[in-house]
């Protein structure tokens, strides 16, 4: 299990403020608790996207982990959904069942799509899509190697 520290270490690449839990259900120490001891984050953003099974009609905000094993996502809680936030806070894609992805970037939002499951990660930050869907492509090589 990584140390808080290495967690916000490994965070601060991506996101330059420690409020990137804020609104989740989550404390630095969870996620400690969350990863294995060889797992490492890769990527972080904010998103939005449905929930899973059986609350997939209801789109949320998400915190978007991105490890060497798998995606996480985390419930941001952003009011825009009450009911999954209620009731989905965490939930998982591990890597090895990704195929590829395809990013979308239009004026209005930028989107990353997982193959084959088709989950459409939306609404990612301009100055975050770019990395993020490179190292999101490079874990899914890894992953398959």
């Amino acid at each position: 299990m990584p140390s808080s520290q290495e967690i916000i270490e490994q965070v601060q690449k991506w996101i330059n403020n420690n409020q990137f839990l804020e609104h989740t259900a989550y404390e630095i120490s969870d996620l400690a608790e969350m990863f294995d001891t060889d797992e490492n984050i890769q990527g972080v953003i904010t998103a939005r996207a449905k929930a899973p099974e059986p609350y997939s009609g209801f789109a949320a905000g998400w915190v978007v982990f991105l490890t060497n094993k798998r995606l996480m996502f985390l419930s941001k809680g952003d009011e825009g959904s009450l009911y999954v936030d209620s009731v989905v806070s965490k939930w998982e894609i591990p890597l090895d069942r990704i195929l590829s992805a395809k990013k979308r970037s239009w004026f209005l939002s930028n989107n990353i799509i997982l193959y084959p499951s088709e989950c459409v990660i939306k609404r990612i930050p301009n100055s975050t899509i770019d990395p993020f869907f490179e190292a999101l492509t490079d874990a899914i090589k890894h992953c398959k190697k």
